[in-house]
Protein backbone atom coordinates (compact mmCIF):
# COMPACT_ATOMS: atom_id res chain seq x y z
CA UNK A 1 0.00 0.00 0.00
CA UNK A 2 1.23 3.57 -1.30
CA UNK A 3 0.77 6.62 1.44
CA UNK A 4 0.43 10.09 0.40
CA UNK A 5 -0.30 13.00 2.01
CA UNK A 6 -1.36 16.40 0.43
CA UNK A 7 -2.19 19.67 2.01
CA UNK A 8 -4.83 21.67 0.81
CA UNK A 9 -4.11 25.30 0.01
CA UNK A 10 -7.97 26.82 -0.28
CA UNK A 11 -9.02 30.31 -1.14
CA UNK A 12 -12.93 29.95 0.31
CA UNK A 13 -13.42 26.67 1.93
CA UNK A 14 -12.44 22.65 2.40
CA UNK A 15 -15.92 22.19 3.87
CA UNK A 16 -19.09 23.29 3.26
CA UNK A 17 -21.54 21.90 5.40
CA UNK A 18 -25.48 21.16 5.48
CA UNK A 19 -28.29 19.16 6.49
CA UNK A 20 -31.58 18.78 4.47
CA UNK A 21 -33.33 19.65 7.45
CA UNK A 22 -37.55 20.43 7.75
CA UNK A 23 -37.44 24.26 6.90
CA UNK A 24 -36.52 26.23 3.83
CA UNK A 25 -33.79 28.84 5.37
CA UNK A 26 -34.61 32.52 4.57
CA UNK A 27 -34.00 34.27 1.00
CA UNK A 28 -30.53 35.50 2.72
CA UNK A 29 -29.27 32.42 3.59
CA UNK A 30 -26.50 30.58 1.61
CA UNK A 31 -27.48 27.04 -0.29
CA UNK A 32 -25.73 23.81 -1.34
CA UNK A 33 -24.43 21.15 0.52
CA UNK A 34 -21.77 19.57 2.61
CA UNK A 35 -18.85 19.97 0.89
CA UNK A 36 -14.78 19.33 1.48
CA UNK A 37 -12.45 20.07 -1.08
CA UNK A 38 -9.46 17.45 -1.30
CA UNK A 39 -6.86 18.22 -3.74
CA UNK A 40 -4.38 15.30 -5.12
CA UNK A 41 -2.65 14.26 -8.22
CA UNK A 42 -1.89 11.14 -9.16
CA UNK A 43 1.54 10.68 -9.67
CA UNK A 44 3.37 8.74 -6.41
CA UNK A 45 5.55 10.68 -3.80
CA UNK A 46 4.34 14.44 -4.81
CA UNK A 47 2.64 16.81 -3.08
CA UNK A 48 0.50 19.74 -4.71
CA UNK A 49 -1.73 22.79 -3.71
CA UNK A 50 -4.99 23.56 -5.53
CA UNK A 51 -7.16 26.54 -4.69
CA UNK A 52 -11.03 25.52 -4.64
CA UNK A 53 -14.10 28.06 -5.09
CA UNK A 54 -17.37 27.25 -4.02
CA UNK A 55 -20.14 28.55 -6.53
CA UNK A 56 -22.19 31.34 -5.47
CA UNK A 57 -25.68 29.53 -4.11
CA UNK A 58 -27.26 32.81 -2.32
CA UNK A 59 -30.28 32.43 -4.30
CA UNK A 60 -33.51 31.70 -2.65
CA UNK A 61 -34.33 28.00 -2.65
CA UNK A 62 -37.90 28.65 -3.41
CA UNK A 63 -36.32 30.29 -6.90
CA UNK A 64 -35.86 26.62 -8.16
CA UNK A 65 -39.31 25.52 -8.34
CA UNK A 66 -41.90 26.93 -10.70
CA UNK A 67 -43.32 29.82 -9.41
CA UNK A 68 -46.77 29.30 -11.18
CA UNK A 69 -47.15 25.70 -9.89
CA UNK A 70 -48.02 24.12 -6.27
CA UNK A 71 -45.94 21.43 -4.60
CA UNK A 72 -46.14 18.63 -2.76
CA UNK A 73 -42.97 17.71 -0.45
CA UNK A 74 -41.73 14.84 0.91
CA UNK A 75 -39.32 11.86 1.73
CA UNK A 76 -38.66 9.00 -0.76
CA UNK A 77 -36.20 6.44 -1.46
CA UNK A 78 -34.26 6.89 -4.79
CA UNK A 79 -32.21 4.47 -6.85
CA UNK A 80 -28.36 5.97 -6.65
CA UNK A 81 -29.54 6.87 -10.73
CA UNK A 82 -32.15 8.94 -9.83
CA UNK A 83 -30.83 10.30 -6.11
CA UNK A 84 -27.51 11.79 -8.31
CA UNK A 85 -29.44 12.61 -11.26
CA UNK A 86 -28.45 16.08 -12.12
CA UNK A 87 -25.72 16.30 -9.88
CA UNK A 88 -23.20 13.83 -11.42
CA UNK A 89 -21.67 14.16 -14.45
CA UNK A 90 -23.17 10.57 -15.60
CA UNK A 91 -25.54 8.14 -14.39
CA UNK A 92 -25.72 5.72 -17.06
CA UNK A 93 -23.57 2.39 -15.37
CA UNK A 94 -25.14 2.65 -11.55
CA UNK A 95 -26.97 -0.76 -10.38
CA UNK A 96 -26.96 -2.21 -7.43
CA UNK A 97 -24.02 -3.10 -5.20
CA UNK A 98 -23.99 -6.31 -3.98
CA UNK A 99 -23.04 -7.40 -0.56
CA UNK A 100 -20.78 -10.85 -0.13
CA UNK A 101 -22.05 -10.58 4.06
CA UNK A 102 -25.70 -10.61 5.22
CA UNK A 103 -24.36 -8.15 8.32
CA UNK A 104 -23.79 -4.34 7.73
CA UNK A 105 -27.29 -3.79 6.41
CA UNK A 106 -28.11 -1.17 8.99
CA UNK A 107 -24.82 0.45 9.30
CA UNK A 108 -26.47 3.40 7.55
CA UNK A 109 -30.01 5.37 8.37
CA UNK A 110 -30.58 6.30 4.68
CA UNK A 111 -29.18 2.85 2.79
CA UNK A 112 -31.81 0.97 1.19
CA UNK A 113 -31.46 -2.15 0.97
CA UNK A 114 -33.49 -5.43 -0.27
CA UNK A 115 -32.23 -7.02 3.13
CA UNK A 116 -34.97 -9.04 4.83
CA UNK A 117 -33.41 -11.13 6.94
CA UNK A 118 -30.57 -13.70 7.99
CA UNK A 119 -31.91 -16.67 6.70
CA UNK A 120 -33.10 -14.80 3.04
CA UNK A 121 -30.35 -12.66 2.77
CA UNK A 122 -27.51 -15.79 3.47
CA UNK A 123 -25.31 -15.65 0.89
CA UNK A 124 -25.20 -11.51 0.84
CA UNK A 125 -28.08 -9.03 -0.12
CA UNK A 126 -27.84 -5.55 -2.46
CA UNK A 127 -27.88 -2.17 -1.93
CA UNK A 128 -30.37 -0.37 -3.97
CA UNK A 129 -30.22 3.51 -2.97
CA UNK A 130 -30.91 6.15 -0.55
CA UNK A 131 -33.54 6.75 1.57
CA UNK A 132 -35.38 9.24 2.79
CA UNK A 133 -34.59 12.11 0.37
CA UNK A 134 -36.26 15.42 0.08
CA UNK A 135 -38.88 15.55 -2.97
CA UNK A 136 -40.81 18.55 -4.23
CA UNK A 137 -43.43 16.87 -6.33
CA UNK A 138 -46.06 19.22 -8.54
CA UNK A 139 -49.41 18.92 -6.80
CA UNK A 140 -51.47 17.65 -9.51
CA UNK A 141 -48.95 14.75 -10.13
CA UNK A 142 -48.62 13.42 -6.31
CA UNK A 143 -51.01 10.83 -6.22
CA UNK A 144 -49.43 9.56 -9.39
CA UNK A 145 -46.22 9.71 -8.06
CA UNK A 146 -47.38 7.99 -4.75
CA UNK A 147 -49.10 5.39 -6.93
CA UNK A 148 -45.07 5.38 -9.09
CA UNK A 149 -43.23 5.23 -6.04
CA UNK A 150 -44.72 3.97 -2.81
CA UNK A 151 -42.46 4.74 -0.32
CA UNK A 152 -43.64 8.28 -0.89
CA UNK A 153 -44.60 9.78 2.39
CA UNK A 154 -45.82 13.85 2.50
CA UNK A 155 -44.16 16.31 4.93
CA UNK A 156 -45.94 19.13 6.26
CA UNK A 157 -43.39 21.78 5.19
CA UNK A 158 -40.83 22.46 2.75
CA UNK A 159 -37.71 20.82 3.61
CA UNK A 160 -34.05 22.91 3.37
CA UNK A 161 -32.98 20.62 0.47
CA UNK A 162 -34.63 18.57 -2.30
CA UNK A 163 -35.00 17.10 -5.86
CA UNK A 164 -37.96 18.40 -7.73
CA UNK A 165 -39.96 15.34 -9.36
CA UNK A 166 -41.89 15.02 -12.86
CA UNK A 167 -43.84 12.65 -14.11
CA UNK A 168 -44.85 12.08 -17.72
CA UNK A 169 -45.85 9.15 -19.27
CA UNK A 170 -46.18 7.20 -16.09
CA UNK A 171 -42.00 7.64 -15.15
CA UNK A 172 -40.70 9.59 -12.91
CA UNK A 173 -37.39 12.09 -13.23
CA UNK A 174 -35.63 14.07 -10.99
CA UNK A 175 -33.66 17.10 -10.98
CA UNK A 176 -30.45 18.19 -9.89
CA UNK A 177 -30.44 18.79 -6.22
CA UNK A 178 -31.51 22.02 -5.05
CA UNK A 179 -28.45 22.34 -2.10
CA UNK A 180 -28.18 23.63 1.56
CA UNK A 181 -25.51 25.06 2.96
CA UNK A 182 -24.94 25.80 6.55
CA UNK A 183 -21.39 26.22 7.04
CA UNK A 184 -17.74 26.25 5.33
CA UNK A 185 -14.10 24.65 7.02
CA UNK A 186 -11.21 26.68 5.57
CA UNK A 187 -8.80 24.01 5.99
CA UNK A 188 -7.92 20.12 5.35
CA UNK A 189 -5.79 17.34 4.66
CA UNK A 190 -6.11 15.13 1.79
CA UNK A 191 -4.17 11.30 2.61
CA UNK A 192 -4.35 9.19 -0.21
CA UNK A 193 -3.98 5.28 -0.38
CA UNK A 194 -3.32 3.22 -2.94
CA UNK A 195 -4.41 -0.51 -2.87
CA UNK A 196 -6.21 -0.30 0.56
CA UNK A 197 -8.24 -3.22 1.98
CA UNK A 198 -11.38 -0.71 0.66
CA UNK A 199 -10.69 -0.68 -3.05
CA UNK A 200 -8.14 0.52 -5.62
CA UNK A 201 -8.17 3.86 -4.41
CA UNK A 202 -8.78 5.40 -0.86
CA UNK A 203 -8.91 9.08 0.09
CA UNK A 204 -9.07 10.14 3.65
CA UNK A 205 -10.21 13.47 4.55
CA UNK A 206 -8.74 14.55 7.63
CA UNK A 207 -9.93 18.13 8.92
CA UNK A 208 -7.17 20.01 10.83
CA UNK A 209 -8.95 22.61 12.98
CA UNK A 210 -12.52 21.17 12.81
CA UNK A 211 -14.29 17.58 13.45
CA UNK A 212 -17.51 17.92 11.30
CA UNK A 213 -16.65 14.30 9.74
CA UNK A 214 -17.41 11.40 11.45
CA UNK A 215 -13.53 9.82 11.98
CA UNK A 216 -14.94 6.60 14.44
CA UNK A 217 -17.51 4.06 14.74
CA UNK A 218 -19.89 6.39 16.76
CA UNK A 219 -21.33 9.17 15.77
CA UNK A 220 -20.78 11.83 18.82
CA UNK A 221 -21.38 15.04 17.66
CA UNK A 222 -20.20 14.79 14.03
CA UNK A 223 -22.42 16.46 11.42
CA UNK A 224 -21.54 14.17 9.01
CA UNK A 225 -21.87 10.40 9.99
CA UNK A 226 -24.30 7.69 9.93
CA UNK A 227 -26.92 9.64 8.05
CA UNK A 228 -24.72 10.43 5.29
CA UNK A 229 -27.00 9.85 1.89
CA UNK A 230 -24.24 10.19 -0.64
CA UNK A 231 -20.82 11.60 -1.67
CA UNK A 232 -20.07 13.28 -4.77
CA UNK A 233 -16.17 13.60 -6.03
CA UNK A 234 -15.02 16.55 -8.75
CA UNK A 235 -11.87 16.65 -10.39
CA UNK A 236 -10.17 19.75 -11.76
CA UNK A 237 -11.77 18.70 -15.21
CA UNK A 238 -15.92 18.99 -14.25
CA UNK A 239 -15.97 15.21 -14.22
CA UNK A 240 -18.59 14.28 -11.17
CA UNK A 241 -18.81 10.95 -9.81
CA UNK A 242 -21.49 9.64 -7.30
CA UNK A 243 -20.11 7.37 -4.51
CA UNK A 244 -22.27 4.70 -3.09
CA UNK A 245 -23.06 2.98 0.44
CA UNK A 246 -20.50 0.07 1.21
CA UNK A 247 -18.76 0.42 -2.05
CA UNK A 248 -17.35 3.75 -1.15
CA UNK A 249 -18.95 5.58 1.30
CA UNK A 250 -17.77 3.89 4.62
CA UNK A 251 -19.15 3.90 8.41
CA UNK A 252 -16.22 6.07 9.43
CA UNK A 253 -17.52 8.95 6.43
CA UNK A 254 -14.02 10.17 6.16
CA UNK A 255 -12.32 7.54 4.31
CA UNK A 256 -13.73 7.28 1.09
CA UNK A 257 -12.67 4.28 -1.38
CA UNK A 258 -13.15 3.05 -5.23
CA UNK A 259 -12.26 0.48 -7.68
CA UNK A 260 -11.43 1.65 -11.21
CA UNK A 261 -11.74 -2.03 -12.58
CA UNK A 262 -13.43 -5.31 -11.94
CA UNK A 263 -10.88 -6.75 -10.28
CA UNK A 264 -12.26 -7.03 -6.17
CA UNK A 265 -8.63 -8.51 -5.42
CA UNK A 266 -8.47 -5.09 -2.72
CA UNK A 267 -12.83 -5.38 -1.57
CA UNK A 268 -13.82 -9.11 -2.00
CA UNK A 269 -17.14 -7.72 0.28
CA UNK A 270 -18.73 -6.35 -2.49
CA UNK A 271 -18.90 -6.29 -6.22
CA UNK A 272 -18.43 -2.65 -7.47
CA UNK A 273 -20.84 -0.97 -10.21
CA UNK A 274 -20.49 2.50 -12.27
CA UNK A 275 -16.96 1.47 -12.88
CA UNK A 276 -17.79 3.47 -16.17
CA UNK A 277 -17.07 6.15 -14.50
CA UNK A 278 -14.90 5.43 -11.13
CA UNK A 279 -12.22 4.78 -13.79
CA UNK A 280 -12.13 7.99 -15.10
CA UNK A 281 -10.94 9.60 -11.81
CA UNK A 282 -7.58 7.58 -12.26
CA UNK A 283 -4.85 9.87 -13.07
CA UNK A 284 -7.38 13.02 -12.48
CA UNK A 285 -6.53 15.89 -9.85
CA UNK A 286 -9.63 15.63 -7.74
CA UNK A 287 -10.77 19.32 -6.68
CA UNK A 288 -13.73 18.40 -4.21
CA UNK A 289 -15.45 15.70 -2.13
CA UNK A 290 -19.35 17.05 -1.77
CA UNK A 291 -21.05 15.21 1.48
CA UNK A 292 -24.53 14.67 1.29
CA UNK A 293 -26.63 14.21 4.25
CA UNK A 294 -30.36 14.12 5.52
Amino acid sequence: MKKRIVTLALAISALSLAGCGSQAPEASADVENAESAASQDSTDDKSAESTTILADESTPLASSLDPNSEYVFGTATLSYTDFYSGDVSSTDSYDVVSSATSKKYELFTNMATDYVDETTNADGYHITGVKNVNVAVPADQADTYASLNDSFVKLDSEPAQYKIVSVNDGTASYSATVFNVADTVTDATAELLTGSNRGDYQINILENSTSYIRSSREDETSVINSDIQGVIVETKDGLKVGMEHLQSIWVMPYEISFNISADNSHNTRVSFDNLAELSKLEEKEIVSVTFIYS
